[in-house]
């Protein structure tokens, strides 16, 4: 995790970028989060803590600093921010142990800055409907006084519904700096922007904000500034040495969940399914998968694409074909959940007289409840993934991965 980021710090500092809106300290613990996910390190917040402060040392060894992120946890809820306003409703004996751990450990590690949630912790906090982002007892009492934490605090995107539809911008911008915020992301459109600002600057006029306060929010920022923007750019780096370090990286993350004795590594004609990661939700995941099976050498394969929410007949006839293999590799993507077309394909190519083995792109919560035989674990679908991935299913690299959360 360290080497991970220090090589990203570094790439980003040559480009001129002196802050990552990172590491996700959420700690995972609801399969149903649907925001979430892989951008966790997992369910345990000893785990999640360890590797967060990995990554804030390595990111500020590659020249950046970071941001942990979402304060004071995202990572038990089964809604997205960006469009409800959703509530954590733990003991805070509860958000102690689990959601406030890592973020005490990336305070340890003295992280430059946090991101705050636009969630509702009555624990901390019992007034209906505010989120901790324009909470002064979560920000102020809890993250300042009683943490410890002298950084800046950035609130997540304004732009997002959880605060823009219940505050309006302009409101929820004041309320954030009320509440202790340095930074407000005025995200989305122009007009938040303005709206921002506007808000902001009455406030002060009016008396509502003192000077003093935006004062204090300034000296962090300028602080962190010069702390990261003072550095000369360090354009040169060896970027083959870079892709190196990161693919040695990335091959001991593929994880072997279960299988069958005998089916892996792959043998024989291999059929492999690919989705074609059209748009899937509201954020567009456009991007189009790369190849597996050029990374699948020595085994004989025929790679085919699938609609990730293709119709009964379309599915249907990759089942018939697949049965004509000795062998199909169906992978399978989504942000949250598995949909429904893809658990109708894995229950059809179940059926056939070949060896089947579900690949999971994403989240390892996709295959929770699939029962599959045969179940691997990539969590991404870059080529440095797929590659690693290949190599796993036709033997020539052993899967060292664990799965970072329980799945049931």
């Amino acid at each position: 995790t360290f080497e991970a980021h220090r090589i990203m710090g570094r790439e980003m500092a040559s480009l001129g970028i002196h802050l990552d809106f990172a590491p996700c300290l959420d700690v995972n613990c609801n399969p149903d989060n649907p925001i979430i996910g892989v951008r966790s390190f997992g369910d345990d917040p000893e785990l999640v803590g360890r590797h967060g402060q990995a990554a804030i040392r390595g990111l500020r060894e590659g020249g950046v600093g970071s941001t942990a992120k979402h304060f004071p946890g995202h990572g038990d809820t089964s809604q997205d921010s960006h469009i409800a306003l959703a509530t954590v409703p733990h003991s805070r004996e509860r958000l102690e142990k689990v959601e406030l751990a890592p973020f005490r450990a990336a305070i340890q590690a003295e992280v430059e800055a946090i991101m705050t949630a636009h969630i509702t912790f009555p624990a901390f906090d019992p007034t209906p409907g505010l989120p901790a982002t324009l909470s002064h007892p979560i920000l102020t009492g809890l993250l300042r006084q009683q943490m410890g934490f002298e950084g800046v605090i950035f609130t997540d995107s304004m732009a997002m519904l959880a605060i823009a539809d219940r505050f309006g911008v302009a409101e929820a911008a004041v309320m954030s700096v009320e509440a202790g915020a340095d930074v407000v992301l005025a995200c989305g459109p122009f007009q938040n922007h303005l709206e921002s600002l506007r808000g902001l600057v009455e406030a002060v006029q009016s008396g509502r904000l003192a000077e003093e306060r935006l004062d204090a929010s300034l000296e962090r920022i300028f602080a962190l500034k010069q702390r990261f923007c003072g550095r000369p750019t360090p354009v040169n780096y060896d970027l083959e040495a870079h892709r190196q370090s990161m693919a040695s990286i990335v091959d001991r993350t593929i994880t072997v969940l279960r299988q069958q004795p005998g089916v892996l590594p792959l043998k024989g004609k291999t059929l492999v399914l690919m989705p074609d990661l059209l748009p899937q939700t509201p954020l567009g995941e456009v991007s189009r998968s790369e190849s597996l099976a050029a990374h699948m050498s020595g085994v004989e394969t025929q790679e085919q694409r699938y609609h990730s929410h293709g119709d009964g007949p379309a599915l249907t006839m990759l089942a018939q074909q697949a049965g004509e293999y000795d062998n199909v590799v169906v992978a399978v993507y989504g942000r949250d959940r598995l949909p429904d077309s893809q658990r109708d394909l894995i229950r059809l190519l179940l059926e056939q007289d070949t060896n089947c083995v579900v690949v999971s792109l994403a989240s390892p919560y996709l295959l929770a409840h699939v029962e599959a035989p045969n179940v691997v674990l990539s969590y991404n679908y870059t080529p440095l993934s797929l590659n690693a991935l290949g190599r796993v299913l036709t033997g020539k690299l052993e899967a060292r991965g664990k799965c970072p959360v329980g799945l049931g």
